[in-house]
């Protein structure tokens, strides 16, 4: 069966959420490479699949690295003290 193309679309939110959820709609196409070929994203989110302005995500672009989460506040004043 021919790989299909994927397309992601959001608008509206948190930058780093933003970011996160299009990481992960990134990586795991590249997991599952061997169904998903190009993965788009819509440039404006929903309004760019209805004008079909589509920008390629992901397609060229290094492997992502994982966020480093910081511990919580109370964890690391109990290891100063």
């Amino acid at each position: 069966m021919p790989k299909k193309n994927a397309f992601y679309a959001q608008s509206g939110g948190v930058t780093a959420v933003i970011n996160a959820s299009a990481c992960g709609v990134i990586e795991t196409a590249r997991r599952h490479s061997d169904k998903i070929g190009k993965v788009y994203a819509g440039h404006n989110g929903i309004i760019g699949a209805l004008r079909e302005d589509l920008i390629p995500a992901g397609n060229r672009m290094k492997p992502l690295q994982p966020y480093a989460i910081p511990p919580p506040v109370h964890s690391v004043h109990a290891a100063t003290n």
